[in-house]
């Protein structure tokens, strides 16, 4: 399966909608601060979301990168330690998405792009059903929904 949460820098494009000022937008990489990489569960390419223009990666059994989730999606603001500033953590959950927090609250999980940022434990790619895979702090992916 395709690691979704790369971890070298891979040049890719800001997706843009009709509102965007430059379609072609600038070269970004995976790892700039404000990018998300959408998991998809299809075996498609991921979605590369530069959230710093108004994009969110909006989880769920259709995964994209869209200005408003709403309807059964939740919004995924960061996908690593990265996207978070003043050391707070990416969290994520099912119900909630992934957001900058202090902590992680019961049910939330620690995305991670490398061991480096688990204190300890081990970044593990988990599947996720109708999601795609997702990195977290976890010695193994029980409990990960």
């Amino acid at each position: 399966p395709f690691d979704l949460f790369l971890r070298a820098a891979t040049p890719v494009t800001p997706r843009c909608d009709a509102d965007c000022e430059d379609p072609e937008g600038p070269a970004i990489t995976a790892d700039d601060p404000g990018v998300v990489i959408c998991p998809v569960w299809d075996g498609t390419e991921p979605t590369f979301c530069d959230t710093r223009e108004g994009f969110s990666c909006c989880l769920g059994q259709f995964t994209s990168c869209l200005r408003d989730c709403g309807g059964f999606r939740v919004p995924a603001q960061c996908d690593g330690p990265e996207d978070c500033p003043g050391g707070l953590t990416c969290c994520a959950s099912l119900t909630t998405g992934a957001a900058c927090a202090a902590a992680c609250d019961d049910g939330a999980h620690t995305l991670c792009r490398s061991d480096a940022d688990c204190d300890g434990v081990a970044c593990t790619t988990c599947p996720v059903p109708l999601v795609g895979e997702l990195s977290v702090c976890a010695d193994d992916c029980t409990g990960v929904p």
